[in-house]
């Protein structure tokens, strides 16, 4: 049996994904770039898949300082998960260490929570808490 058509192809298949790994690496730069994340806060491990070194409570810090006003945890676990390119992520993990955080530092926090689910900045206390209509519950309150 005549291999050398399979060897072709498989060439030709190793050649195809090797310009989709580069044009994959590129893409998640730009988004990187996009999403206002520098390139000095990240490192590289693994083939060529950049991951995000920031924690947990300095991504929530700058989520809420970006969008300037309280968020709903899953607004925070969606941004944490798209900024680490890591969809594994648990909510659980993260309001444990922001939780941790508050209960550790007190009057210091660099966040607060305002309500059940509702983080925000200590600046944001003193704002009335407007959601969107989309995130409002009944279960919400202040």
């Amino acid at each position: 049996m005549d291999t050398t058509k399979l060897k072709v192809a498989l060439d030709d298949l190793v050649e195809q994904r090797n310009t989709l790994d580069a044009a994959i690496q590129s893409l998640q730069e730009v988004l990187l770039r996009f999403n206002g994340h520098p390139a000095d806060e990240t490192n590289t491990m693994g083939k060529g898949i950049r991951r995000i070194t920031d924690g947990y409570l300095d991504l929530t810090v700058k989520y809420l300082e970006r969008t300037g006003k309280p968020a709903m945890t899953k607004q925070i676990v969606n941004f944490i998960k798209q900024y680490k390119a890591n969809p594994k992520i648990k909510r659980n993990s993260i309001e444990a260490t922001l939780a941790r955080h508050i209960q550790a530092k007190g009057a210091g926090a660099r966040i607060i929570k305002l309500g059940r689910g509702i983080w925000g900045l200590p600046t944001h206390a003193q704002k009335p808490l407007m959601l969107e209509p989309s995130e409002s519950r009944k279960d919400v309150a202040m």
